[in-house]
């Protein structure tokens, strides 16, 4: 039996907010963590994120823990 693996991506800027969505979108169970709530109080509502790459990256909604 395989323990699950949790991520937490602390700051939700650019590179953040792709790695949590890239990480959810690999099948992971990712939160996102920022120290002014108002940048992630969308995100958090929808609970995730949308995640665009180019021609051959990962596109998905990532969907994020908590």
């Amino acid at each position: 039996m395989t323990t699950p693996e949790y991520y937490t991506v602390i700051g939700a800027g650019h590179g953040g907010k792709a790695m949590t969505a890239h990480l959810a979108l690999m099948g992971f169970k990712v939160t996102l963590y920022n120290r002014t709530f108002e940048r992630i109080q969308v995100i958090k509502k929808r609970g995730g994120l949308d995640l665009e790459s180019g021609e051959h990256g990962p596109r998905g909604f990532g969907k994020l823990e908590a």
